[in-house]
């Protein structure tokens, strides 16, 4: 994983037939304002996101969608970022949870 990354999974959806794929979508205002920053299709569970600011708590939410619309999102999820200069390590930490969106994503 590349500095300043970090690994997003989650459960697929239970209308697993009909799904096309999954939107991830990022905020750094506490969760108020989101913007898409992946795309991944039906098969897959997991997506790096990268661009994370050293210091800036960053949430994360993920929802499945088709050729009919969108699910509900799933939980949202935050991490921060902090260099740790006395051992030269960068840490992400979940802020909420050990693991982020562990729940199912709905049907349709």
């Amino acid at each position: 994983m590349a500095q300043n990354s970090t690994i997003l999974n989650w459960d697929a959806s239970l209308d697993s037939e009909e799904l096309t794929g999954y939107k991830i979508e990022k905020s750094v205002d506490g969760g108020v304002i989101y913007n898409q920053i992946g795309l991944v299709g039906s098969g897959v569970t997991t997506y790096t996101a990268t661009e994370i600011v050293d210091g800036q708590e960053t949430w994360f939410r993920v929802r499945a969608y088709n050729n009919y619309g969108n699910s509900d999102y799933s939980n949202e999820e935050s991490i921060l970022c902090m260099w740790i200069p006395e051992i030269g390590l960068r840490r992400i930490s979940p802020l909420r949870r050990a693991y982020p969106f562990r729940r199912t994503l709905g049907d349709f």
